[in-house]
């Protein structure tokens, strides 16, 4: 508990210095399921993505699937799972947002380990598609069939900071800043509770993640460097 509160900085300002039990809830709801880690031993993000089998079963972010793994398999066939740094933080370390509705998905084959740099939505009462571009194109559309109303292409150098964001059982609104002081959105609607992710000093949104079917069921934000 010590270690997760020291490594992220939402963590502490959320839970203070002494509330344990808070960092114990905040892992277990928000931290675990996002990838976050909470041991210095161990990382259940760069578990899954040193071992293709893995990511065979779980895709990149079925993270508790991948510890259940570990338990039940992998300290007994001595897999190596732990972190492939040692960087203390402190860190903002990924947010999911929305439910747990839809199919799981990555961008992470066209992101590669790069950022975000432009998006297509259909966003109205809710955010029913998305789509985002990467220095090395356009991932896959997620979500509904609607028509794009939102097509955003940021400048050279650009690239997105923070996002303020509404959320339920699925996405509500998102607003993008940039580095450069530019703000889009709101897109969507005033459903669900606000919220607000902002990347890790001197870093920028990185592979987007979620879930989605008839609509954007949930997203993960995550910054370019370290979970």
């Amino acid at each position: 508990t010590k270690y997760y509160r020291a490594r992220y900085s939402d963590v502490q300002e959320l839970c203070g210095f002494s509330d344990y039990d808070c960092v114990v809830k905040h892992w277990v709801d928000r931290g675990l399921p996002a990838g976050r880690q909470g041991s210095p031993d161990f990382s259940v993000a760069d578990y899954i993505a040193r071992h293709s089998d893995l990511r065979d079963l779980y895709g990149n972010g079925d993270y508790l699937g991948a510890m259940e793994h570990w338990h039940d398999h992998g300290q007994d066939e001595d897999r190596n799972a732990r972190p492939a740094s040692n960087i203390a933080g402190p860190l903002m370390g990924p947010v999911r947002i929305g439910g747990d509705g839809g199919n799981a998905w990555s961008d992470g084959a066209v992101c590669k380990g790069e950022h975000v740099i432009g998006w297509r939505l259909f966003a109205v009462r809710l955010v029913d598609r998305v789509q985002f571009r990467y220095p090395g194109g356009w991932a896959p559309a997620q979500g509904g069939s609607g028509d794009v109303n939102v097509d955003v292409a940021l400048k050279s150098g650009e690239y997105v900071v923070r996002v303020d964001y509404r959320s339920g059982g699925g996405v509500d609104s998102l607003s993008f800043h940039t580095n450069k002081g530019r703000h889009f959105g709101p897109y969507g609607g005033g459903g669900g509770s606000p919220g607000t992710f902002e990347v890790t000093p001197g870093q920028k949104l990185g592979c987007m993640q979620g879930r989605s079917g008839k609509y954007t069921d949930q997203l993960t934000f995550s910054s370019t460097g370290l979970r």
